[in-house]
């Protein structure tokens, strides 16, 4: 059970880490690197951050699907792993921790940034709109093509052989 555990918590930091490398340095760069006019790097770099957003919504429903049918944790467990591995986030213990928490803040605000620029999304909404998109994960069963195909009947096999030489 604790290998499983600690798997998921890998898979967790490794992908947003990856993301949040993506967000705050290699995109930037490009776009500045692309596009003399400010403009429209500014305009280029609110899109990109719409659009991360967007992409770590569905990585967060990827944790929950991945936490049940790949590490076949239980929903209570998972729960207790999702909150636990987000205390980083939440509670600043070191001021790079703080920055980390900002950035993983940002995923989610950056993406209802355009839509509600009036009001105030605070920590405990993006914490909760996370564990909501984490547990939707845990509904989600991806099954890859190589289960579907070992369930063809006999008689299609052996008409895709003869294509095969």
């Amino acid at each position: 059970m604790w290998r499983k555990i600690v798997r998921l918590w890998v898979e967790m930091t490794v992908i947003l880490t990856i993301v949040a490398g993506l967000k705050l340095w290699i995109f930037p760069f490009f776009i500045q690197l692309w596009l003399p006019d400010i403009h429209l790097q500014s305009i280029l770099m609110e899109w990109t951050a719409v659009i991360i957003g967007v992409m770590v919504a569905f990585i967060y429903i990827g944790f929950g699907s991945s936490a049940k049918f790949v590490y076949q944790l239980p929903l209570s467990i998972g729960i207790i792993i999702f909150v636990l591995f987000h205390l980083i986030f939440i509670i600043p213990f070191h001021p790079l921790l703080t920055f980390v928490g900002e950035v993983w803040n940002h995923f989610m605000r950056d993406v209802t940034a355009p839509l509600l620029r009036n009001s105030v999304i605070n920590d405990s909404m993006v914490f909760i709109s996370y564990l909501v998109l984490y547990c939707i994960g845990f509904q989600v069963h991806v099954k890859t093509e190589s289960a579907d195909t070992e369930k063809v009947p006999q008689k299609m096999r052996s008409r895709t052989r003869g294509f095969d030489s």
